[in-house]
């Protein structure tokens, strides 16, 4: 989906979680709890090996 992808775009080894869910906040303001979908996301992503 769309917002995965938005996620995956950021994810290029260099930047830190950290880094990407502020990116996105700053993209997204007043979205709530983007931060707890990012991590929830990424963890996905990890256990399906699409990152590492």
């Amino acid at each position: 989906n769309i917002s995965a992808g938005q996620i995956l775009d950021l994810v290029d080894g260099q930047r830190s979680v950290a880094a990407i869910i502020d990116r996105l906040s700053a993209s997204f303001p007043g979205v709530p709890g983007i931060d707890e979908d990012v991590l929830a996301f990424l963890e996905v992503a990890h256990a399906q090996f699409w990152i590492e």
